[in-house]
């Protein structure tokens, strides 16, 4: 291979796209990525299809023999190998999408045993000289291999790292706590290693080299921050006052001096007032409440009332009173809500607020609580008017009424009851009594007690999941279920609720819990009849995922392109990739079924032509590359194949 205008070039097209540095990785025919500019590392979980298992957990089946995928779920014995030809994901890039260590490996467990004991003798003398390549290591060499470098979500939850990382905090908070106590600091004086780097900047400054790059990368930024089109590499940034879009290399938000000089302004009109301006504040707003004629009215009618009427109120409203409208004559300026909340023992403003217009509303009237009105409700038993801050559909003044309120409710919703069990009480009556003997002892407890049967009386729901220990959904499932076998769906869902229609046969049934997705069966067959649909539906939309690229890299060829084909073989690959008008992508099986021939062989000549017209997809690992047949089977998840 030889390099065109000083770019080495290599003998597929993976790095047509950019230079190629011509490594042993891009020679074999898949790109490095290191040599394209604009690539990026991936992270985890940058994988748009579905992903088979746990991110960060590499699963290996139970005779360690293969590990599963977590982009197809198929289990190989070289995971490496396969993502690079299935998934043209390179090794580290499959451990960075799938929260993997770098340096785990993706061989199976067995089969990594094996390499390790073939290899031990030969890696084991290099062993001692690891220590001597880490001392050799300069700080700043130290510094960029651990710039950027994080934790993987293996490494994150690998019980050892825990308990070591548990360890560690222990060891410096027992530490800390003896440092204090013998009153000294626990964290390293900043003075005490200064001078170490004071010591190794005066020692790179002798350095030709490391002062030659200094100053190239110090001219270089200063060439970029003249240049008013690219000031520093930074994008540009709408400006926070006028939102033009501005590049500025010294930092600023804004794009002029008007709006540098706006901003500040905003600023500091934003800025937090002092002690003093906050005192003044305060003195005005007690001052003005004082002076306010409508508390005044309140606080002479409250003096006139006897002491018997505010020392009949609760505590915390008697204390709120007295101190709000200064009935005690400790102090003429009265408190701010906020000082009589923290006064009275509550923890916010409105607090405070309801708990006088209570106070207010028992000593004198609701309106005076409430002015405005928008409060003022009536009571549901006996008709008075109070005052109430939150709206219900009835409202009690008082603990008996309350009581009245919710015996009534109660009343209600037995007539209620009453009236819907009655009919399937009587029917369940008019059974014989051999139809309640297939029962469960359980479901007969709970169906007599429900419907009142025999010398039962009726009860509650909740009162029989009381009774006996169990959970309302259950004993409301329970009733449910029973009444409908003995009675009939029909007695039970009078108003259809429960009635479906199968998706598959379009027959009406009952269920006893509708699906989320919509999608209910009548029976057993339906319901195999529906996976199989979705199986294939899954199926084909993994296909066609895996056909597409292929289908626009034939499409961009030229015409006589396919001339090299016979016009069977011509025919075949255009169906098998949608090529045609109709634009649908034939099986192997429907190709073979109207070709005459069998499945191996469409499989055959579709992998020939494929890889005769794109040499490229031989080393890729392209669908029409693998075995014959092997897109046309379900794939499960890890877990579904495990149960």
């Amino acid at each position: 291979m030889q390099p065109t205008n000083g770019v080495p070039v290599t003998g597929t097209d993976v790095c047509a796209g950019h230079p190629c540095d011509g490594c042993w990785r891009c020679r074999k025919g898949v790109c490095c990525r290191r040599d394209d500019p604009s690539w990026r590392r991936p992270q985890m979980g940058d994988w748009d299809g579905f992903i088979y298992g746990e991110l960060g957990v590499l699963v290996a089946e139970e005779d360690g023999n293969r590990l599963v995928c977590h982009a197809c779920g198929q289990a190989y014995r070289n995971l490496g190998s396969h993502a690079v030809q299935g998934h043209q994901l390179l090794a580290f890039e499959y451990k960075a999408i799938f929260g993997l260590r770098a340096t785990t490996s993706l061989l199976a467990p067995v089969l990594a045993e094996r390499h390790r004991q073939q290899h031990l003798a030969t890696l084991s003398q290099f062993w001692e000289r690891a220590s001597e390549v880490a001392r050799s290591l300069t700080p700043e060499q130290r510094s960029a291999y651990a710039r950027g470098r994080t934790w993987a979500l293996e490494a994150r939850r690998d019980p050892a790292n825990r308990q070591q990382w548990q360890e560690l905090i222990q060891r410096a908070q027992a530490g800390a706590r003896a440092a204090r106590a013998a009153g000294r600091r626990w964290w390293r004086d900043p003075r005490a290693f200064a001078a170490l780097g004071r010591a190794r900047h005066a020692e790179l400054r002798q350095d030709p080299a490391w002062v030659a790059r200094w100053r190239e990368k110090y001219e270089a930024g200063r060439a970029r921050s003249r240049d008013p089109r690219q000031a520093l590499g930074h994008t540009p940034k709408p400006c926070i006052v006028c939102g033009v879009p501005v590049t500025q290399a010294t930092g600023r938000s804004t794009c002029s001096d008007r709006c540098e000089f706006e901003a500040r302004s905003r600023k500091g009109r934003r800025q937090k007032l002092g002690p003093e301006a906050r005192l003044r504040i305060s003195v005005s707003r007690k001052r003005r409440l004082a002076e306010d004629p409508a508390r005044q009215q309140t606080g002479a009618l409250l003096r006139a009332l006897p002491s018997e009427r505010l020392d009949a109120l609760p505590e915390r409203e008697r204390l709120a009173v007295r101190a709000y409208y200064a009935l005690d004559g400790e102090s003429e300026t009265p408190p701010t809500l906020k000082e009589l909340a923290d006064r009275i023992g509550l923890h916010a403003t409105p607090s405070a607020q309801r708990v006088v217009r209570r106070a207010l509303a028992a000593l004198l009237d609701p309106a005076s609580a409430d002015p405005t009105g928008a409060d003022l409700v009536t009571c549901g038993v006996c008709g008075r008017q109070i005052y109430r801050p939150t709206r219900a559909s009835e409202h009690a003044c008082s603990d008996a009424c309350l009581a009245e309120l919710r015996r009534r409710s109660r009343k209600r919703q037995q007539i209620r009851e009453q009236a819907t069990l009655e009919p399937l009480r009587r029917a369940l009556e008019a059974l014989p009594p051999a139809a309640l003997d297939g029962l469960a002892e359980r479901d007969r407890i709970i169906l007599r007690m429900r419907y009142g049967l025999g010398d039962e009386q009726v009860h509650s729901q909740d009162e029989i999941a009381d009774q006996l220990g169990l959970k309302q959904p259950l004993v409301s499932s329970v009733v449910r279920r029973v009444t409908a076998r003995l009675l009939g769906w029909e007695a039970v869902d009078p108003d259809g609720r429960h009635r479906v229609t199968c998706t598959i046969c379009g027959a009406t049934t009952h269920v006893h819990r509708r699906k989320p997705s919509g999608e209910q069966t009548c029976g057993p067959e339906c319901a195999k009849e529906l996976l199989r649909r979705k199986i294939r539906a899954n199926r084909h939309a993994r296909r066609l995922m895996e056909l597409m690229p292929v289908r626009d890299r034939l499409s961009a060829l030229p015409v006589d392109a396919f001339e090299v084909l016979r016009e069977r073989d011509q025919a075949i690959v255009r169906r098998y990739y949608g090529m045609e008008e109709d634009g649908i992508f034939y099986t192997q099986d429907e190709l073979a079924h109207e070709f005459g021939l069998t499945q191996t062989t469409i499989g055959t000549i579709v992998r020939n032509a494929a890889t005769r017209l794109l040499p490229s997809m031989r080393l890729l690992g392209d669908p029409a590359a693998r075995t014959p047949g092997q897109d046309d089977r379900p794939v499960f998840p890890v877990q579904d194949r495990a149960r």
